[in-house]
């Protein structure tokens, strides 16, 4: 964990990054700085310069979160067989940097147990599936927040397992650990490739969106990535499918590298909004990847067929 005085220090850091960048009119604003030099900001004289500074830090810091000893013994510890838990239950330590819903209310068996339940019918409905050992180390990794008390202001406080939220983030808090055994937890979400985004009232799509995914800092940096790499801004309905995808590959939304990963998939499936241009959403090395697997460059006149359409897409793509 970063001592005080560090943290004081990124702290200055960041608005002195922010104040630079104002004064030069980028109106980009830094959210990370641990690895942002002074020379890497007046190297960074475009959109693209920048947005390449900005996902490296947080690269960088979803690297360091991960190896931080509170991540790594949470890792560890849930990771173990299912048997070893149990047996070794009054020996779990609870996961605190995991910062799960508290209350003060007193909690009520039956309430929690509904709460359970509605998990159960949500997942269900998302493709979701929890084998009996997958229930057994959840309900445990449960038990033993809420077994852990806070004191605040004179009030003791422990972990809000009457509330579906609540579960949502444990589960949630699970996956990122990759605690799950790889037949405990699986994401079975069927997806229908011809059916176009499903429109509903702003308000279901809004709270099923960024009720579980957009509290995440890396979402939003993502969707200014979108708006200013591809120009595309993604309405309601696309942030539902994103969120779909999520939960059917499994990946980490604290990972930066999965976002980049769920665009390529969608755009594979024609599930994602292309750029204005009407060109799919992919950087000019990924058409130039997904490009060289159509041709054989050791014949000549392929190559030059690959070399031409190499040509018009960095024209039509500016990059």
């Amino acid at each position: 964990m970063p001592s005080k005085q560090k943290e004081a220090q990124v702290a200055e850091r960041l608005a002195d990054l922010r104040l630079r960048a104002s004064i030069a009119g980028t109106g980009h604003e830094v959210t990370s700085g641990f690895h942002l030099t002074q020379a890497q900001i007046e190297a960074a004289k475009n959109q693209k310069e920048w947005d390449e500074l900005k996902r490296q830090d947080l690269v960088e810091a979803e690297n360091q979160r991960r190896q931080e000893p509170a991540f790594k013994f949470q890792t560890e510890q849930w990771s173990r067989p299912i048997e070893t838990l149990k047996a070794t239950r009054g020996l779990l330590l609870p996961d605190v940097a995991a910062n799960l819903p508290v209350t003060d209310r007193a909690m009520d068996t039956a309430k929690i147990q509904t709460a359970y339940e509605d998990l159960l019918a949500v997942m269900q409905t998302r493709g979701q599936v929890l084998s009996a050992s997958g229930k057994q180390r959840f309900l445990l990794y449960v038990s033993v927040q809420a077994g852990a008390t806070q004191v605040k202001g004179g009030k003791e406080y422990r972990l809000a397992a009457d509330d579906i939220n609540c579960l949502i983030a444990c589960l949630n808090r699970m996956i990122d650990l990759g605690a799950f055994e790889s037949d405990e937890y699986a994401a079975l979400l069927e997806d229908d490739s011809q059916s176009e985004p499903v429109e509903q009232s702003a308000d279901e799509l809004r709270a099923a969106a960024e009720e579980e995914w957009s509290k995440f800092p890396l979402w939003h940096s993502w969707e200014q990535s979108l708006e200013s790499g591809f120009g595309i801004k993604l309405t309601d309905s696309y942030r539902r499918i994103v969120c779909g995808e999520f939960e059917r590959a499994n990946l980490s939304p604290y990972a930066a590298e999965s976002y980049n990963e769920i665009r390529r998939r969608l755009v594979a499936r024609e599930r994602f909004p292309t750029r204005p241009s009407g060109e799919p959403a992919l950087t000019v090395d990924e058409r130039m990847a997904a490009l060289t697997e159509n041709y054989d460059l050791r014949n000549p006149v392929q190559k030059r067929a690959w070399c031409h359409e190499i040509g018009r897409l960095r024209s039509v793509l500016g990059e």
